[in-house]
């Protein structure tokens, strides 16, 4: 099902019943998580995943001056998938909400490539995580989820627009009970989740 969202009077209406909230969101993406990769291999995918959706979403940003930018939703939605990946990997019930929000892109950055170095450091160098990572991870995460709802209203939409247009995309993508499959990965069959209203 498509979610579609235009915007009337400054705001994205949804063109459904109701908006996904964390909780929906959350248990709707793991369905297309890889979960077949070792534990490692995953820690380093979703890292790695924030770190190159974080650089695409600020690209998509810096683009989107005079109109909502549907590809910035999309995007947004893709850094709030691999956040809940590593919210699964690291055991995370929930993200802190009254946190400081990056301002300036540098920031945003910052955060990715702290979390990128706290998973090189227990993927791939084998240290134990210890409570002073995970209260870090949870920050950074949280953060960078604040993020992605301040940067959703300049797009003149909503967090849960993100969380929607993100599930409905790739639920098209991959289409199989089973999830998550390579097959479809690769094929990308899926469409924009985000429609804006043309004259």
């Amino acid at each position: 099902m498509l979610y579609l969202f235009a915007p009337v009077d400054g705001h994205w209406i949804v063109k459904k019943d109701r908006l996904m909230d964390f909780r929906s969101y959350y248990q709707a993406a793991k369905r297309t998580m890889n979960s077949t990769l070792s534990r490692e291999m995953q820690l380093c995918t979703a890292a790695l995943g924030i770190c190159g959706e974080v650089g695409e979403a600020i690209a998509a940003i810096n683009s989107s001056i005079d109109a909502p930018n549907r590809t910035v939703i999309n995007e947004l939605g893709d850094v709030c998938w691999y956040i809940t990946w590593c919210m699964d990997l690291f055991a995370i019930d929930m993200l802190h909400a009254l946190v400081p929000i990056p301002q300036e892109d540098v920031e945003v950055y910052g955060l990715a490539a702290q979390l990128a170095d706290i998973v090189k450091k227990i993927a791939c160098h084998q240290h134990p995580i210890t409570a002073t990572h995970k209260s870090t991870i949870v920050d950074i995460l949280s953060r960078l989820h604040a993020w992605i709802g301040e940067a959703a209203t300049w797009e003149q939409a909503s967090i849960y627009d993100v969380y929607t247009a993100n599930i409905d995309k790739l639920n098209q993508r991959f289409s199989t009970d089973q999830g998550f499959n390579s097959a479809e990965s690769i094929s990308r069959v899926d469409t924009v989740a985000i429609e804006r209203l043309t004259s």
